[in-house]
Formats: C-alpha cells, sequence, structure tokens
C-alpha cells in the first residue's frame, strides 16, 4: 500500500509566501504524489487543484476552492497533523505558528515512523517528551528557537540512526551530557541554551561530527 509519507504547510503573511505562491505550492505537492496513488486509492479530491489562468474556470486557481483546502488565518497548527501515523519527514519551518494545544507530546506521539522531523520557529513553549528518545528512524530533528523548557532527554542524543540535532536558541532548556555513543552525529548545535555540567570525553568518538556548537 502507498502512503503520503510527508506533508508541507505554508501560511500567508505579508513577509513569508503570497496567496498565489501558497497555491502553486499545493499543486506541486499534489504533483509529487505518485500517480499510482491516484489509480490504487481512487482519490478525487486532487481533481480540483489545478493551476489556470484561464478566467473562465471559475476561480480554479484559487487554491481555497480547491477540495479539501481550508485558507485561514488562524496560527494553530492543525490537530489533524497528529493522526498520519505513516508521515516520515514533517518541516513547519519558518512558518508563525503555535502548538500549545495540543501540546509537542500529543503532536507527535502517533508519529512514530518520523525520519525528519524540523519546528524550527514554531512557539512550543513545552518540553521535549521523552517517548521522542523511542523514535528509532530519527536522522534529524531540528527545533530551533521555538520556546522550549525544562530538560531535555539526554537519551534522544542515543538515537541510533540520529545524524542532525538542533536545538538553539531555547534559553530555556537545560540538561547534561551523556556518555556519547552514536556514531553516525554529524551536526550537534546547543547554542543558547542551558545545558550545564561536563562534557564527557566520549564526544571524542563521534567521528562524523563536522558541527558542534555548545556556546551558553
Amino acid at each position: 500500500m502507498t502512503h503520503i509519507t510527508s506533508m508541507l504547510i505554508v501560511t500567508c503573511t505579508e513577509s513569508l509566501l503570497s496567496h498565489d505562491e501558497e497555491c502553486f505550492a499545493l499543486y506541486l505537492f499534489k504533483q509529487s504524489i505518485p500517480h499510482v496513488y491516484f489509480e490504487t486509492h481512487g482519490v478525487r479530491k486532487f481533481d480540483s487543484w489545478k493551476i489556470t489562468t484561464n478566467a473562465s474556470d471559475n476561480g480554479s486557481s484559487n487554491c481555497c476552492l480547491w477540495d479539501g483546502v481550508v485558507c485561514s488565518s488562524d496560527e494553530e497548527i492543525p490537530d489533524e497533523i497528529s493522526q498520519l501515523r505513516h508521515l516520515s519527514s514533517l518541516d513547519l519551518s519558518g512558518n508563525p505558528l503555535k502548538l500549545q494545544s495540543p501540546s509537542l507530546e500529543k503532536f507527535v506521539q502517533n508519529l512514530t515512523g518520523l525520519e525528519e522531523l524540523d519546528l524550527s520557529g514554531v512557539d512550543i513553549s513545552s518540553s521535549v517528551p521523552h517517548f521522542m528518545a523511542n523514535f528509532s528512524s530519527l536522522r534529524s530533528i531540528v527545533l530551533y528557537n521555538c520556546s522550549l523548557q525544562n530538560e531535555f532527554p539526554w537519551a534522544i542524543l542515543q538515537l541510533p540512526k540520529l545524524k542532525f540535532l538542533d536545538v538553539a536558541s531555547n534559553p530555556n532548556l537545560n540538561g547534561s551530557f551523556p556518555e556519547f555513543r552514536n556514531s553516525l552525529l554529524e551536526h550537534l548545535d546547543l547554542l543558547d541554551t542551558s545545558f550545564f555540567g561536563i562534557v564527557p570525553e566520549s564526544i571524542g568518538k563521534l567521528h562524523r561530527l563536522t558541527f558542534l556548537c555548545l556556546t551558553s
């Protein structure tokens, strides 16, 4: 069975994408879905997702009129994303979004197959859930400038496939350093956080590490 495994969300503000650019981004998203998915599942919702300059097409270029598309100025992230159990890549970075209800814990609890997570700039204002240390497929975690709080689960640094971790610019995020055993880690950015303690000598075992920032 073929599953949609990634999601793109764009929001329109004066400093970001125009309405037409948002519509075009959605159209490109449709184009990226393998044709076999439509044949297998008989999906008809995407039939209305067309880009045209013909005025007689009753606004089919206006993505607000496309089936399944809702245009809103609301900046709460849709709860429905948390039910996409087969999602492998989620990138909501660069959008003026808030994730306060549900919390990050409830938002990601079903996304156990995630390989890439980027919520940079999203207002999370909560802790990083400890159970994310069980998401064994995670390769990249970017939670830059998310107003994270409390202790970062050090076990996340032991994820077997983790290559990229960026939790910089979260001054209320604290934690201590574990013994490093992940030989795949390439990028670790803890700039402007409240991590404390001694950096263990085992950090020298990270032979693939190309970027390291521990500055508070």
